[in-house]
This record gives structure tokens, C-alpha cells and sequence, in this order.
């Protein structure tokens, strides 16, 4: 006999976290200058390609109680799952 006790059910939020690849194009006199010229771009310069649109995704391990007047704007988040975690 099952003894736990029934709750009402809660909306809870799930966050998960997506990872994508992008790339920039850079001249450089070396593999180590190309790096330092790309971490100090401002992320505007990278580029994406189609075939790199999803990149690796988790679901992060702390949902949160959804607030009823939690009605501020939202996108959806565009996944392309091709394997990997997600």
C-alpha cells in the first residue's frame, strides 16, 4: 500500500542551458594571437553556420517555483537536436 501523500501539483520552471558553436575568421601571426584577438571581440564578428545551429544543451539541476504573475516576454528557444545530450 502506497502511504505517501498526494500534493497539488505546482508549476515549476526548468532551465537548461545551450551551447553553440560559431566562428570567426581572423588574421593572425599565430594559433595563440588568433585566440587573444578572438576573446577580445565584443561576440557581434562571429559567424554561424546553418549545420552548426545546435550546439550541445543540458538541463540544469535547480527548477524554480513558476510565480502566477510571471508574464514577462519570452522566446522560444530553437533547438535542432541532432544527437548529443539534449
Amino acid at each position: 500500500m502506497n502511504t505517501k501523500k498526494k500534493h497539488a501539483k505546482q508549476v515549476f520552471r526548468v532551465w537548461a542551458k545551450i551551447t553553440n558553436e560559431c566562428y570567426l575568421d581572423v588574421l593572425a601571426e599565430s594559433a595563440e594571437d588568433a585566440y587573444d584577438i578572438g576573446r577580445n571581440e565584443d561576440g557581434g564578428g562571429f559567424l554561424q553556420d546553418d549545420d552548426m545551429f545546435a550546439g550541445s544543451w543540458e538541463v540544469l539541476p535547480y527548477p524554480e517555483p513558476v510565480e502566477e504573475d510571471s508574464t514577462y516576454p519570452r522566446l522560444p528557444c530553437l533547438l535542432k537536436v541532432d544527437g548529443g545530450e539534449g
